[in-house]
């Protein structure tokens, strides 16, 4: 009877790498080359400096506080930007300038800056064993989802919508299923026992 429990588990597993594109549209990178921009483009977990709250974002400080000043221009003030300043630095800038005035995408700038997003990353794995009980069977089967408890956040769609807004490149979610009755995105594990008849 011991040798019927301890041989014949089976193990499967499934993992999962990919990658996706995020479109940050007709800007021009200032103080960093593409290659530079897909370097520094990954999730960090860190202080908001506004709130002091631990918040994901998806570039250094510089790039989003310089990126904010960049597009928040003002007529009224000396140098023409917010009460933010002016950028300098590594920045996203709009693809107007004062050297160039784009009558169509692609004047000033590449008409799309297009990176690839960090890696989802995940692991799911299960144990299953069938004991035979003459023309009947018991099966006991264990499943860990996301084995390694990794956090796949969201990625920001708000790539496209570049402005003042503080929030730009922030994201407050990760990966779960849409409706939360399967999957929330954390290390889930399961058991169960079947009686076949």
């Amino acid at each position: 009877m011991l040798a019927v429990l301890l041989g014949g588990w089976q193990f499967n597993g499934a993992g999962r790498f990919q990658q996706r594109t995020t479109d940050f549209g007709n800007v021009r990178l200032v103080g960093m080359t593409l290659e530079e921009a897909q370097q520094l483009y990954r999730f960090d977990r860190r202080p908001d400096p506004q709130t002091g709250l631990t918040t994901v974002f998806v570039f250094p400080d510089d790039v989003i506080l310089n990126t904010r000043r960049a597009f928040s221009v003002s007529t009224t003030s000396p140098n023409g930007y917010s009460d933010l300043g002016a950028p300098e630095g590594r920045y996203f800038a709009p693809a107007n300038s004062i050297d160039c005035i784009q009558l169509k995408a692609g004047d000033c700038a590449p008409p799309a800056v297009v990176l690839l997003t960090p890696w989802f990353t995940r692991f799911d794995i299960g144990l299953s064993k069938r004991i035979p009980l003459g023309n009947k069977s018991l099966e006991l089967r264990a499943d860990i989802l996301n084995v390694f408890d990794n956090i796949n956040f969201t990625v920001t769609d708000n790539s496209r919508t570049i402005g003042s807004n503080a929030a730009f490149l922030q994201t407050d979610s990760a990966y779960r299923d849409l409706d939360n009755t399967y999957d929330p995105g954390g290390r889930l594990g399961q058991l169960a026992i079947r009686f076949n008849w």
